[in-house]
């Protein structure tokens, strides 16, 4: 399934497809200017707003130029009554990515933002023991989508790029006892859900429809598309994701660590 990616402040309900309107200023803007205006020259400079270890292991591996992170320290509100998954999480997203780009100008920054959504009820971070063992036994053996929120700023454009990509993800039957083991081991508690798709322990997931990576935290197919309109020669800088139909080969699965 494809995400819908906008640009602007406005945020609008997801559509069939991509929708990406690139700002007229951008066809003005050269590589060499997008070079020099980047940090005095050389290989431009990407700035992931996230502490999230795991975009930082997908960026760090596809990004062609410097490297660096610098996470946002929002807080992050819950869903406003009604709002689309979609919505929520590019706001949260564009929020993040403007507290960054607001401290910088370096470089070109990334914000991310992951959901998971389970019969019209947007799942975030579990903050108890409870309530993680609450969304593992609702997941277990159905489908959700899993959502992910992404903006990019650039320091020539005026406003941020913002898209969005999903996925619908099909858990396996785990049994009570892997969950509270998986509990136990405190990794539900920074993850969307309260679990890593990637896990190699609780392999909590028996089948991805769409971007796997998507599902970790970070979509390639998804970001490169807004990449390509923070500025000319951008899209260059930045590995697609090796996937046929967003889904991926053995050797791009094996490379994201279960952390």
């Amino acid at each position: 399934m494809r995400g819908n990616a906008a640009v602007g402040r406005s945020l609008r309900a997801p559509g069939p497809g991509p929708d990406i309107h690139p700002p007229a200023a951008t066809a003005l803007v050269t590589m060499d200017a997008v070079n020099g205006r980047i940090a005095g020259g050389g290989d431009p400079l990407l700035i992931l707003a996230s502490a999230s270890p795991r975009r930082r292991q997908i960026l760090s591996g596809s990004w062609r130029g410097r490297f660096s992170v610098s996470a946002s320290g929002i807080e992050e509100d819950r869903p406003e009554a009604g709002e689309a998954p979609a919505n929520y999480a590019v706001r949260i997203a564009a929020a993040k990515c403007r507290a960054v780009a607001g401290e910088s100008a370096a470089g070109l920054v990334i914000a991310a933002d992951t959901v998971v959504e389970l019969n019209g009820v947007i799942m975030g971070k579990p903050s108890s023991a409870d309530e993680a063992r609450e969304m593992l036994v609702a997941l277990r053996g159905r489908d959700h989508s899993v959502t992910t929120g992404l903006a990019v700023a650039s320091p020539w454009l005026a406003e941020l790029v913002l898209g969005h990509e999903t996925s619908i993800v099909r858990m396996r039957l785990y049994t009570s006892e892997e969950i509270e083991a998986y509990i136990a081991s405190g990794e539900p508690f920074d993850k969307a859900g309260g679990y890593a798709v990637q896990d190699i322990r609780l392999a909590p997931a028996e089948r991805v429809r769409g971007c796997y990576l998507n599902v970790v935290g970070l979509p390639l197919c998804g970001l490169s598309r807004l990449v390509a309109h923070a500025g000319p020669g951008l899209d260059r800088m930045l590995r697609p994701g090796e996937c046929a139909s967003c889904l991926p080969t053995a050797g791009l699965k094996d490379k994201v660590a279960a952390t």
